[in-house]
């Protein structure tokens, strides 16, 4: 595999560790699978699963299973590599030894003030002329 292609993977997959972890913090309540099929963290399992589709007793659940898996996995990675690299140490996704517990509530305040400050931008500073 070339050098681009591993640094372009890598920046995919950093990419949707993140946006696993905006999505828990804008849907706290949710269950893993609808965060994972919004986020689209799989390939295979997001095209399957609808999130906004009601779970019927007795429905093959497999797919939500999988896709739980796989949301935790990431939203695991995703808050390690925050962690690691407030502390400097990027990429790395080992959590710390004494890692902080993130408030999902807190981080999707930070997130909304982002939001709120970038459109205050103006396209020149944004880098858009």
């Amino acid at each position: 595999m070339l050098q681009s292609d591993v640094t372009r993977q890598r920046k995919d997959t950093l990419f949707r560790y993140l946006a696993v972890v905006w999505f828990r913090a804008a849907m706290p309540r949710q269950a893993l699978w609808r965060v994972g099929a919004r986020a689209k963290v799989s390939d295979t399992y997001s095209r399957e699963v609808d999130p906004r589709a009601r779970v019927v007793r007795g429905e093959q659940v497999y797919d939500r299973e999988m896709l739980s898996i796989l949301t935790s996995r990431a939203y695991a990675r995703g808050i390690a590599l925050a962690e690691n690299a407030a502390r400097g140490r990027f990429p790395s996704d080992d959590l710390p030894e004494h890692a902080h517990e993130m408030s999902l509530h807190e981080l999707w305040k930070l997130i909304g003030s982002r939001r709120k400050w970038k459109r205050k931008l103006s396209p020149a500073e944004l880098g858009r002329e």
